[in-house]
């Protein structure tokens, strides 16, 4: 059984407060709507996060893993 908490990593952009980044990255939304619609938890193949350390993972950077 896992943890109660995971923490997500993200690099990327979060504007003045670091709240909008849910907006204005595609995998960041794909993973909140994976995670709160479907119910996936960290670890599950249909969620793009790479395992740091659990209970710690980070956002795959599509657009650096087509590279």
């Amino acid at each position: 059984m896992g943890g109660l908490v995971d923490f997500i990593e993200f690099s990327g952009g979060g504007g003045f407060i670091g709240h909008s980044y849910f907006l204005s990255d595609p995998a960041v939304k794909a993973d909140l709507v994976a995670l709160i619609r479907d119910r996936v938890k960290a670890g599950d193949p249909r969620r793009q996060l790479v395992e740091i350390k659990r209970p710690f993972w980070r956002i795959l950077d599509v657009q650096q893993a087509w590279r």
